[in-house]
């Protein structure tokens, strides 16, 4: 039974973006920085894509708009907070949208910012994992891409440019019990700050007109998505310190040095499990899958 708030949620559209047909040429900020065959199959795909409302299949609970609506509330949530703020933002929830010529066709690039605090600082607003600020981690490649293109978005429609561009993070999974006794970096606590490299505007222009294109080729000619766009891992053999451990000492790519890390660093104690490759994204959040044969291909090889 999944309760009728629930499923209402779901059916609510609250997306003020660009919905392209597959001849336009407008394009969101998320889809530009995002891989340009997955941008192309959504399109080409649109009346086709798996629905997103929380559903039983085989009396197994799916719900794959979890993340939306974590995130969906979390906007709305600040967005009211700041009609409270002291000092007052600058702009908060803007939608801004600027024509780019890329490869003699004229694109529309729209994207809506978080907000443009009083001191000049764009805020993103991130509702995500842990692990990307672990182990040295310092964000998500993305998240400069993003901030980058909207402060460029924001000098084209005639506002001053940013003094600073950051991701306020929530670490929806984040574990007091990791962070009391981690001796790697992880975040001290379930939110924070985390700062971006602020390029310069020629190098805003050149990163949108050079992904344009890349988005113009694949109207083309569909390019095959990289290892880093698929979050691939290549297979290998895990040492853990049992069975059930939730996370691993190191991953090799062979057993010979899986075992010998077993035998010579933990002196024997541990398990090793092998894990097979995968590309995660495709797997288990890449919303065309169904209908990429690159996917289907890495599918049939295994």
């Amino acid at each position: 039974m999944i309760p009728a708030t629930r499923l209402a949620w779901s059916r609510l559209d609250l997306y003020s973006g660009p919905r392209p047909d597959p001849s336009d040429r407008t394009i969101s900020v998320t889809t530009l920085v995002g891989p340009p065959r997955v941008a192309r199959l959504k399109s080409l795909n649109r009346a086709s894509l798996p629905s997103q409302e929380p559903r039983y299949v085989n009396g197994k609970l799916l719900t794959p708009d979890t993340a939306s609506l974590f995130g969906t509330a979390l906007h709305a949530a600040l967005e009211a907070a700041a009609r409270l703020a002291d000092p007052p933002p600058l702009l908060v929830e803007e939608r801004l949208t600027a024509s780019v010529t890329a490869d003699g066709y004229t694109w529309t690039v729209s994207g809506q910012l978080d907000v443009l605090e009083a001191d000049g600082t764009l805020w993103d607003w991130k509702s995500t994992s842990a692990y990307s600020v672990s182990d040295g981690r310092k964000g998500k490649s993305e998240w400069e891409c993003q901030l980058n293109v909207l402060s460029w978005l924001l000098v084209r429609n005639g506002h001053t440019r940013p003094k600073s561009l950051a991701v306020w993070g929530f670490w929806k999974d984040w574990s007091r019990k990791i962070a009391s006794r981690s001796e790697n970096d992880y975040p001290e606590d379930d939110e924070g700050p985390v700062e971006v490299a602020h390029w310069s505007y020629d190098e805003q222009t050149d990163y949108v007109q050079a992904r344009l294109s890349l988005h113009e080729a694949a109207r083309h000619s569909l390019p095959d998505c990289t290892p880093e766009e698929r979050w691939s891992k290549d297979a290998g053999w895990a040492v853990l310190s049992g069975p059930k451990a939730p996370r691993a000492f190191g991953v090799f790519s062979d057993e010979a040095t899986a075992k010998r890390y077993l035998a010579e660093v933990r002196n024997g104690k541990g398990t090793i499990e092998f894990r097979p490759g995968t590309s995660n994204r495709c797997a288990s959040f890449c919303i065309v899958s169904a209908f990429c044969d690159q996917w289907k291909k890495e599918l049939d090889r295994r």
